[in-house]
């Protein structure tokens, strides 16, 4: 070999030897064992150094499909999958620069845990009925590895685990489920799923995945709480606040009414509150609160109560206030008031004050006799205050005792007959005539009365008797025009007055056909706190012959002038 040929082979060598040493492969990206999730996509990087064009294959351990992509790029070659079960295996990268190879292996190792678990309910959560909760994870795969964690808060969680099932080639969905009763307390609690594929070998995350939902236990509303503030009973005039509030799930629709025998009437409120602002007697009743929702209603009644004090009471007597003695008279009291006032009866004294009759509305009294007579007053009484009303009871007395004045002149009595204490008693006598008198005439008769004191007289009667008719004698209160009365004749009138508290009766006596003339006598009472019954019979006097006229004439002219009789003295024992 010649020194030339030897030197050209030296150099080749020497370069090869260069060569060699330079031309290297990288590690495969991502690394020598890769964990990849099925349906997700994978590139695997194969790189070398040191050789400006390699040349790369790729190939399976046991010569199964590749199952991906190759392309190069520059001195990389870059293998692209669609994980599936078929790239379970062990890739091989070949490159060559020259007459140099070199190769990297890589294991793949398949799995599935896509997503977190689902936690599904047979049906909403009703209260008392039983429930099935179920936690599903989808799409599992090596599933015999899968455990699964359901809890309910507070509560020991329940574990399942697939260890004992055989491996199916296939992602799974796996599930575990529970029955479950909620209560009331279960309702806002949290109940979590957690599922946990524990393959120590593999390199992957997440390996525990969770999901958490809070409890919606649904039920009818309970019982509202139902309330009227400040109190159920309230004055006239205050404000009142009325209340309800119903627990339930779903939230549950509350609607205030007003009831009555005839209607109700919903209440304008807002979550339920209704206010009234000044609180009246009508009011006051029954109020309902209706709680509801998609699993049922209930219903609760409160009473409102407004306080007033007696109002519009009135008095009925039956058969009148006016009455005969010996009769029976019925008073009944009747009012209205919250609460339901107390009825006094009480009758007023000649002295002042009263004294209580009866407690309660209806006072009768029997065998009605002149003492009877007078004011009574029905009380109404209560918490919020009182009413009074009046009336008086007048009793019709006939008196059959009353001495009557004959045809004939009667003789005059020395003294005034003998009276009751209750019973003041005029009579008209005749003195004797004195043909004389300048003063009488037939055609003026007069009657004067001297003003007299009564004391601590009850009842008095005025009597006086006249025959014959044709005559008019009308007597009258000039205090009371409306207890005025017109007597006729032809027999006995008895008519009750009661005197007026000015303490003063005033009497009028008018005699017609004889005289054109009145006379006013005035009976002055003392101490009397209310008026005293006078029973006064009149009948009139018809024209007569000029004799008798004559005669009544002079009897009244000394009447006159002779002051008659005291009617205090009257009732002065006789001695």
């Amino acid at each position: 070999m010649s020194r030339g040929t030897s030197s050209a082979l030296i150099a080749l060598l020497l370069m090869a030897v260069l060569t060699s040493k330079a031309f290297e492969v990288e590690d495969i990206v991502p690394g020598h064992q890769v964990a990849a999730q099925i349906g997700e996509d994978l590139e695997l990087r194969c790189r070398t150094t040191g050789c400006d064009s390699p040349t790369f294959s790729w190939r399976t351990q046991l010569d199964f499909p590749l199952g991906a992509n190759v392309s190069q790029q520059g001195s990389s070659s870059v293998l692209t999958m669609k994980v599936g079960f078929e790239n379970e295996h062990e890739y091989l990268c070949n490159t060559r620069c020259g007459e140099v190879r070199k190769q990297q292996r890589v294991q793949i190792d398949i799995y599935s845990f896509p997503s977190d678990p689902a936690i599904e309910i047979s049906q909403p959560l009703v209260l008392g009925e039983p429930a099935t909760i179920t936690c599903r994870v989808p799409k599992v795969y090596p599933a015999d590895r899968l455990e699964i964690y359901l809890e309910i808060e507070g509560e020991v969680p329940r574990v399942t685990d697939f260890f004992r099932e055989p491996l199916i080639k296939s992602v799974e969905t796996k599930s575990a489920s529970m029955t479950f009763t909620p209560s009331e307390e279960d309702n806002g609690r949290k109940i979590t799923c957690r599922a946990k594929l524990p393959i120590d070998e593999m390199e992957f995350e997440p390996k525990e995945r969770k999901t958490t939902q809070i409890l919606q236990v649904n039920y009818a509303p309970r019982l509202p709480d139902f309330s009227i503030l400040p109190a159920a009973s309230v004055k006239e005039g205050e404000t009142v606040t009325l209340q309800c509030f119903a627990k339930g799930n779903p939230a549950a629709k509350v609607t205030i009414r007003k009831k009555s025998t005839s209607e109700e009437v919903v209440l304008d409120g807002k979550d339920g509150v209704v206010h009234i602002a000044r609180a009246t007697p009508d009011d006051a009743g029954d109020y309902e609160c209706e709680a509801e929702n998609e699993f049922g209603k209930v219903k609760r009644a409160e009473t409102l109560s407004v306080e007033y004090g007696p109002r519009n009471t009135r008095i009925v007597a039956v058969p009148s206030s006016t009455v005969k003695e010996g009769d029976t008279i019925t008073l009944t009291c009747s009012t209205n008031g919250s609460p339901t006032p107390k009825v006094f009866w009480k009758k007023h004294l000649l002295g002042g004050g009263s004294r209580l009759v009866l407690e309660g509305a209806t006072l009768t009294i029997k065998a009605v006799q002149a003492e009877a007579m007078g004011l009574y007053e029905c009380e109404a009484v209560n918490a919020a205050g009182k009413e009074s009303r009046t009336v008086e009871i007048i009793v019709q007395v006939l008196s059959p005792s009353t001495p009557e004045m004959s045809h004939s002149t009667p003789e005059l009595s020395p003294t005034a007959p003998e009276l009751s204490p209750s019973t003041i008693e005029l009579s008209t006598t005749a003195p004797e005539l004195s043909p004389s008198s300048p003063e009488l005439s037939p055609s003026t008769p007069e009657l004067t009365h001297r003003n007299e004191a009564v004391t601590e007289v009850e009842d008095f009667t005025i009597k006086s008797t006249t025959y014959n008719t044709q005559h008019q004698v009308t007597d009258s209160k000039g205090d009371d025009p409306e207890k005025e009365t017109s007597l006729a004749t032809n027999g006995r009138i008895f008519t009750t007055y009661t005197a007026s508290r000015n303490n003063t009766i005033t009497y009028t006596v008018k005699v017609d056909d004889v005289g054109n003339s009145t006379e006013e006598d005035k009976i002055v009472i003392d101490r009397l706190d209310y008026v005293t019954p006078v029973i006064i019979a009149v009948s009139s006097l018809a024209t007569a012959a000029g004799p008798m006229a004559a005669l009544l004439i002079y009897i009244f002219r000394k009447a006159k002038i002779n002051g008659s009789y005291s009617l205090v003295n009257s009732l002065k024992p006789k001695v």
